[in-house]
């Protein structure tokens, strides 16, 4: 994947996302990774209750250390993603572990011990010559520093506040970015609702920016990024008619202008982009209203 992705002048990134969605390691480890007197109560998005690591163990960053080293030998590309995502309410809050550790440091709260555990894996990644990403809740806790990368997800000002904090800004606001959200209400059409419906006008009408956005924001915002959880994608098929033609959309945000984006010319355009879909086999969303 990462030779076919290189001739193609493209960076294969890869997500390690912790300190949630870990439950396979913690079932796999739980000798490391597992605080026997931790009597925290808490339901992840996924509905899991054990699916968190615990900051204060040692045996948290022998692990992730060495998944790490394997990881950054693998993946030539500058960035390892940590996720930081989906970290629910509850996890440490009886943790004997945790409540030691969080006196020792002068921590207050969930995010801060989070931020330990990130600040300590971008040191990490520092030292082998790689950058941190992570989804905005990375953020929390103030603990990265600034050579860190957030995929800012929220919204759009969300990403407007990262950037001017200094942070790297990709930017991906779900309502307008995120394709695995169906394209109307429909029933029959695929995907989820939970920020939203994204049809092709609104995908198109994503505008990261803010009048907020300063100037050394702006230098910091990296780009755009088309996000597709395919959880319920269960053949190519359905993964083409998620993307196209809602990714030519994302594609011109990323590299038009604001002022130079016109709806109107865009659906003008399109119907030529899907014919050439079409002779490559991709099984595209069809359009009705071809302006």
């Amino acid at each position: 994947v990462v030779d076919y992705a290189a001739a193609r002048q493209i960076e294969v990134i890869p997500e390690i996302d912790i300190p949630g969605h870990s439950r396979a390691a913690i079932k796999s480890y739980p000798e490391l990774l597992v605080e026997a007197a931790d009597l925290s109560q808490y339901c992840g998005a996924q509905l899991y209750t054990d699916n968190v690591l615990n900051p204060a163990l040692p045996g948290t960053y022998q692990f992730l250390h060495t998944v790490l080293d394997e990881v950054c030998d693998l993946f030539p590309g500058e960035y390892i993603h940590l996720g930081a995502d989906e970290v629910p309410d509850g996890v440490w809050q009886q943790s004997p572990a945790c409540s030691e550790f969080m006196a020792a440091h002068g921590y207050e709260s969930a995010p801060e011990l989070q931020g330990h555990l990130l600040r300590d894996l971008q040191a990490y990644l520092a030292k082998k010559g790689k950058k941190l990403m992570g989804w905005e809740e990375a953020v929390h806790g103030d603990k990265l520093d600034h050579t860190a990368t957030v995929n800012a997800w929220g919204s759009v000002p969300i990403g407007t506040q990262l950037a001017n904090a200094g942070y790297g800004v990709v930017a991906c606001a779900a309502p307008f970015a995120y394709l695995d959200l169906a394209w109307d209400e429909n029933a029959f059409e695929p995907g989820y609702y939970w920020a939203g419906t994204c049809d092709l006008a609104t995908c198109y009408g994503y505008e990261p920016t803010t009048p907020e956005l300063t100037h050394d924001g702006a230098q910091q915002m990296i780009g755009v990024q088309a996000v597709l959880w395919s959880e319920l994608v269960r053949e190519p098929a359905e993964l083409e008619y998620m993307l196209f033609p809602r990714l030519l959309a994302m594609a011109e945000t990323a590299w038009t202008a604001p002022s130079d984006k016109d709806l109107d010319h865009f659906m003008s355009r399109l119907p030529f982009q899907l014919t050439r879909l079409e002779l490559q086999g991709v099984v595209h969303r069809p359009i009705d209203d071809i302006r």
